[in-house]
Order: structure tokens, then C-alpha cells, then sequence
């Protein structure tokens, strides 16, 4: 398989014409060039998704998670966030994404018949969240099992800068407790876990007053000086 350079790749970036077709150069191998301009994914995401935002969730999980802009996620998410294009939904959709302990895309084969991808050889375990790119024009309807579309598992990095951004979200959105986020957070590689943790720290002035001592606490205790940076008042 033939690996198209970056500098092939970012032509077929902002070549594409649709979502889908800026899905499938987000998900397909690329030669590597990495990139702390966050203006680059996100103005792609607002080519696509400021007159629509049908799946603009999936565009942004897939250019969140591409590791090109791996050293942009801090800065990417909290513009992404901040754009107005994404609705409550969408973001707290992209919450539990981020804060999964694996992320994988499902991906109907047929899509790539020009473009191998590089799937998961491992099954889908409890610890990993599979996500299904919404159907499309080019997506036949599914029916029964999932393998009726022979579908395949791309696998995702979700960057710390990620999981940090996701903490907040879910403790300001009470969608998790954050005592919960924190016992999740363990099961993780120790910076993703320092990350959750400093995230539950950035939004402690939502938690219950009967609890934020103790969440304070936790944070100033912590092993990880970012986590104790972020609990300071």
C-alpha cells in the first residue's frame, strides 16, 4: 500500500467536497507532518458545518482524535466548543467519546475500495468505545447484525489535552459524578488519568458544596503536579 505524503494528504483535505469525503482522508493512512495550527482543522470544520451541522459531532471527534494535530487538541477543543456549531448534544456526545478508555470508528468497508484502512485486528472489548460513522449516501441501510455491512474498527488516539476538556464538560453537564470520573480514571494510563483528574479540578466550582472540599482535596493530595496546579484556588 502506497501512503500518500502530507503534503498529498492536505490537498485532499481541503479538496474534499462533502463530510464524508473529509472522513475518509481523516481515517485513511497518511504520511505524517506533525502540526500545532489549530486553525487547520478548525476552519475545515467550518467549511463543512457552518450552513450545516448534521454530523458535525463525527467531524470533530475525527479531527480531534487525527495525529497530525495531536500538539493542536488544547487549543482545537476548546475552539470547536466555543464555535457555536456544536449544540449541547454534540458536545456532550463528544464527552463520552473522549473520556472512553479506547476509542474505535466503525467504518463500512466499501467506502475505502481505494484507500485501505488500518483497522483494529483485536475485538471490540468493554474497555473500548465503538463509534458508527452515521449513514450516508454512499452507507446502504443496515438491517439485523452489524457485520451486514461489513464494517471494520478504525482505532482512535484520544489525546490528553481530550480527556481534559471532556472531564469539564461531564462534571459542568452532570453527566458523570465526578467522583465516578475519577474511579474511571484509574484504568487509564497515568497522564490520561492526571488529565481527567485536573479536568474534574477545572470545574470543582460546579460540584455540590457538601462535596468540593473533598474533590479539592483530592486534587491538592494528587501525584501529579498538574492535577495539584489545577485544584489550586
Amino acid at each position: 500500500m502506497i501512503v500518500p505524503s502530507w503534503q498529498q494528504t492536505m490537498i485532499d483535505l481541503h479538496e474534499a467536497q462533502t463530510p464524508e469525503q473529509l472522513w475518509i482522508v481523516l481515517l485513511v493512512p497518511h504520511g505524517i507532518r506533525s502540526s500545532s495550527v489549530w486553525e487547520e482543522p478548525y476552519l475545515l470544520f467550518r467549511r463543512f458545518h457552518l450552513e450545516d451541522p448534521s454530523d458535525a459531532a463525527t467531524t470533530a471527534l475525527l479531527l480531534c482524535t487525527d495525529y497530525r494535530w495531536r500538539k493542536a487538541t488544547h487549543h482545537l477543543v476548546h475552539e470547536l466548543a466555543g464555535s457555536g456549531l456544536l449544540d449541547d448534544d454534540a458536545l456532550d456526545q463528544l464527552a463520552e467519546w473522549f473520556t472512553a478508555a479506547h476509542l474505535g470508528v466503525w467504518v463500512p468497508r466499501h467506502l475505502f475500495a481505494e484507500a485501505p484502512v488500518v483497522f483494529a485486528s483485536s475485538p471490540t472489548d468493554d474497555a473500548t468505545l465503538a463509534v458508527e460513522l452515521p449513514p450516508t449516501g454512499r452507507t446502504p441501510p443496515r438491517s439485523g447484525r452489524r457485520r451486514s455491512v461489513d464494517l471494520v474498527r478504525v482505532p482512535r488516539s484520544v489525546w490528553p489535552p481530550l480527556r481534559r476538556w471532556a472531564a469539564t464538560r461531564h462534571v459542568r453537564s452532570e453527566l458523570t459524578s465526578w467522583r465516578d470520573l475519577i474511579e474511571a480514571a484509574t484504568r487509564l494510563p497515568s497522564r490520561d488519568a492526571a488529565m481527567i483528574v485536573a479536568g474534574v479540578m477545572d470545574a470543582v466550582d460546579t460540584i455540590a458544596e457538601v462535596e468540593r472540599a473533598a474533590a479539592i482535596e483530592m486534587g491538592l493530595t494528587s501525584g501529579s503536579g498538574v492535577v495539584r496546579l489545577a485544584a489550586l484556588p
